[in-house]
């Protein structure tokens, strides 16, 4: 039985659908990540799960039992399951100590019990003698251990998560990214974290549900999200692919459009207009005439059109010939061409990733 269950689960204002059939099963101890843009109905489902929004269909469970459908809906405060904003919404007249206790203030837990676990929980935290400061005398990091705490120290069901991080500044946030990781890893809380941020969900979680105009693309590991994209939003969500419109005929040769003479053949089944998803990573710009390998094509042609310094690698932007399309290629950083350079492209074929036009993944 799974520990916690979304079933077509729908929300609608008035007649527009924020989110339409979100379909997850998870079991104790397992790390969710809703992934995607703004408005695609990642917060939406987070309020649903936490009690704050009633479902328009359809049904949560939490250890086999219904807590919300378009009938009842078990209020926030009953459900054991916090949620934590991206805002903190920690009490600024209430010292460390006393943020963290207020939850079990509420519940009503001894005094004495109630300093063990705060303190507990600091500890695991990374607030061990901060019980006494206040708010304003922290910065954002230990705002947001506090507000983490508070969601800990209650011992929730679930643990809810609206993009905590995004408030940090980015070395901020990496160290927290990699905390949120320990601390998981060491409580196995089961958690449902929602971010638009593509490092964050493949740092943190066990899977992975990519969310588009209110309905899933795509739910699974981190690495077959990374490495297998099913549709082409997912694929050029992730950031790591071009996508390319071609054609794959009886023989299994690959053509993409305006350029007929540039042909490979891919391992898949599918034949007429597919997607092809091709690694930025997965190009490589040829300098020789002679092939580069079994594994690769015939060289594609093509004009730079920029060429960025990225740190650990270049970044060039190609025009194909006889194409619109654009393709970006991650190089290393001694492999750079300046803007305006006629290149030739090698495509690492057995990378490439396959969708046929217009599939979309049904769960």
């Amino acid at each position: 039985m799974p520990y916690l269950e979304a079933r077509d689960l729908a929300y609608r204002y008035g007649g527009l659908g924020a989110v339409e059939n979100i379909n997850f099963a998870l079991e104790k101890g397992e790390f969710l990540s809703l992934l995607g843009p703004s408005g695609c109905g990642k917060t939406t489902t987070l309020k649903m799960l936490a009690g704050f929004l009633p479902p328009s269909a359809g049904e949560i469970r939490l250890k086999g039992n219904v807590i919300a459908n378009e009938h009842r809906s078990v209020v926030p405060n009953k459900r054991n399951m916090p949620l934590i904003f991206q805002s903190y919404a920690i009490w600024p007249h209430m010292t460390v100590f006393q943020n963290i206790a207020y939850g079990l203030r509420i519940r009503k837990v001894s005094r004495s019990e109630a300093r063990q676990r705060v303190e507990r929980v600091m500890d695991i935290v990374g607030l061990a003698n901060t019980a006494d400061r206040y708010p304003h005398t922290l910065s954002g990091g230990q705002q947001q251990r506090v507000a983490l705490a508070r969601g800990l120290v209650i011992e929730p069901d679930v643990l809810l998560l609206d993009e905590p991080l995004s408030n940090l500044d980015a070395a901020l946030r990496a160290e927290m990214r990699a905390e949120l990781r320990r601390l998981h890893d060491e409580l196995r809380m089961t958690t449902v974290y929602v971010t638009h941020d593509q490092t964050e969900a493949l740092m943190l979680s066990d899977r992975i549900a990519v969310l588009n105009s209110g309905k899933v693309e795509q739910l699974g590991s981190p690495r077959d999200i990374y490495e297998s994209p099913a549709t082409r939003f997912v694929a050029k969500f992730m950031g790591n692919w071009n996508c390319l419109d071609a054609t794959i005929d009886a023989s299994g040769s690959v053509r993409l459009p305006g350029a007929p003479d540039r042909t490979w053949t891919v391992n898949t089944g599918a034949r007429g207009a597919v997607v092809l998803c091709v690694p930025i990573d997965g190009l490589e710009i040829c300098r020789a005439e002679t092939s580069k390998g079994a594994n690769q094509s015939q060289p594609m042609t093509g004009i730079v059109k920029t060429c960025t310094y990225q740190g650990d690698h270049i970044e060039h932007v190609v025009v194909l010939d006889h194409s619109d399309a654009i393709l970006r290629i991650s190089s290393p950083k001694d492999s750079s061409c300046p803007a305006g350079t006629r290149v030739k492209l090698s495509v690492c074929t057995n990378r490439c990733v396959v969708i046929p036009d217009g599939w979309r993944i049904e769960l």
